[in-house]
């Protein structure tokens, strides 16, 4: 399958160190003695795992089209890739180095071979009492309570719908978190203000000019329901504000939503008319809604709904598909250097569209089969009715192994979202070994 092409081993990932208990996501009960818990001066763990992938390509897709050319023959890849991810604490008094990242080698049968190192988190925390924690390095923040989206991560990277629950890179930035507990009706405060510099190679992509950038989230546990108040300005991005709630309505049955507004947000489209592309700018209302549902045979639901104000409209998606298939079908020089930055300004997104249904529905243990547990997602885009459909089963029979096999289908016609995507059918098996 893979020709000639020998794997590489993946070398050791070294000096991985991880920080001591902090109060970013405070937990809903603050008043717990966080000191009663003794802490080992050195720890590490991680995973090592293996994963194989065929990807079946949708050949009449603009993305397909832009993404190979010229060569629009291959009709499939297989993929094998290999991970080493690590994750390590060193404590000593009130400080605490913490470092997590991994090395991963990917290879395939179409050439595009790589080879990667990744720092996700590196960095020192000082923490004087159980409420008061400053930190600065490189740190991963996760803002919001949505499962597949978060509108308000105004200073993290955006998960991959299609695989929410995986680690992220973080930026480099110094924080830190004040935490209070009372009685009454409004339980805990905490506070958390974020610095985020960006400067020459530090913090590249978070925004487009360099200076420094100011967030801070307030959370408030709050007549039993979990609450948080950000804000982000600075010289790399528009001005943005956001809220989240969460609530447990019944102990099987939870609901949360989050709500962001983004100032003079920009969006590159294509002109419907030939023109050159150009940019829009506009305020825009970004949210989401969704539930958490648990039955008493452990069938676990969650469904979203998310709108995007700041992505692109169904006709604004339409004319880009246009261009895209025109530039590959004419080879024309101007047309494909137009498509290709308009996909790379942001219609190459995982969900670049507007609105959104997710929906995942897992079963453990079905039928007293112990260990097992099947699932099946699907991302419906809810402007053009294209969606995609991921069906999947885990096994976690053996102590420290886990292993994972997930079918992806996607259905839409030409000029609907997934129906225009690279691929069309992904399936994949996984083994990851956890120590």
């Amino acid at each position: 399958m893979f020709g000639r092409r020998r794997p590489a081993i993946i070398a050791a990932l070294a000096a991985a160190w991880t920080v001591g208990t902090h109060a970013a996501d405070p937990a809903p009960d603050a008043s717990f003695d966080v000191g009663s818990f003794e802490k080992k001066p050195f720890e590490i763990g991680g995973y090592v795992e293996t994963e194989w992938r065929h990807f079946e390509f949708n050949r009449d897709g603009a993305l397909f089209g832009l993404n190979r050319y010229p060569d629009l023959s291959t009709g499939g890849n297989d993929q094998l890739q290999g991970t080493l991810h690590l994750d390590g604490a060193l404590r000593s008094g009130i400080a605490t180095l913490r470092a997590s990242g991994e090395l991963t080698g990917t290879w395939d049968d179409i050439g595009d071979d790589s080879h990667d190192a990744t720092l996700f988190e590196g960095l020192l925390a000082l923490q004087p009492s159980p409420g008061l924690t400053a930190e600065i390095g490189k740190k991963a923040l996760k803002w919001g309570k949505g499962y597949a989206w978060n509108p308000v991560g105004f200073v993290e990277r955006s998960k991959d719908p299609d695989d929410p629950t995986e680690a992220r890179e973080g930026f480099a930035m110094l924080t830190g978190d004040f935490i209070t507990s009372f009685q009454g009706p409004v339980r805990t405060v905490a506070f958390t203000p974020v610095v985020v510099p960006v400067e020459g190679a530090i913090n590249d992509d978070f925004g487009a000019k360099e200076g420094f950038n100011y967030a801070a989230k307030l959370y408030l546990l709050a007549w039993d329901t979990d609450v948080d108040f950000m804000v982000l300005t600075g010289a790399s991005k528009t001005d943005r504000f956001g809220a989240d709630f969460s609530r447990n309505v019944t102990s099987n049955f939870e609901i949360h939503g989050e709500w962001a507004y983004i100032t003079d947000s920009q969006r590159t489209i294509v002109d419907p008319n030939g023109g050159p592309n150009r940019k829009i700018t506009e305020d825009a209302r970004n949210w989401l809604i969704g539930l958490r549902y648990l039955t008493e045979k452990d069938l676990t639901v969650i469904a979203e709904y998310y709108h995007q104000g700041s992505g692109f409209t169904e006709a604004e998606s339409s004319a880009f598909y246009d261009l895209a298939h025109e530039a590959v079908d004419t080879g024309s020089a101007s047309l494909l250097s137009r498509a290709i930055a308009t996909r790379d300004a942001g219609y190459g997104r995982p969900t670049p569209g507007q609105d959104y249904l997710y929906l995942r529905v897992s079963q453990k243990d079905p039928f007293d089969l112990l260990y097992w547990t099947p699932a099946a997602t699907t991302i419906i885009n809810a402007n053009d009715g294209s969606f995609s459909f991921t069906p999947e089963i885990q096994y976690t029979g053996i102590e420290d192994l886990e292993l994972r096999f997930r079918l992806g289908y996607l259905h839409g016609g030409r000029g609907e979202e997934f129906g225009e995507k690279q691929n069309d059918l992904k399936a994949e098996v996984l083994a990851r070994f956890h120590f």
